[in-house]
């Protein structure tokens, strides 16, 4: 799994993080499909953006379970959805 950021842009497969990151209420630019089963996530790399995910890395956020499983399906099903932007 990965996390990259270039050109004012992050980029991620990294099913947690993406769920974090929807989670905060970030939202997402474009969905890349590698594969049907597997998805790019991109973000505007913003400063509140890369607080949260040092957050995320440092093991310092707490969410709502229920809410966080919500989430979690969600992005799931964006990733197997058929219509990618």
């Amino acid at each position: 799994h990965s996390w990259w950021l270039f050109s004012g842009l992050t980029l991620t497969d990294l099913l947690p993080l993406i769920a974090t990151l929807q989670y905060h209420d970030f939202p997402i630019l474009s969905i890349h499909r590698k594969s049907p089963q597997h998805a790019y996530f991109e973000y505007e790399d913003t400063t509140e953006l890369r607080e949260i995910s040092k957050r995320y890395w440092n093991g310092e956020l707490l969410v709502e379970p229920k809410m966080f499983f919500a989430v979690i399906k969600e992005v799931k099903s964006r990733i197997y959805e058929h219509n990618y932007e």
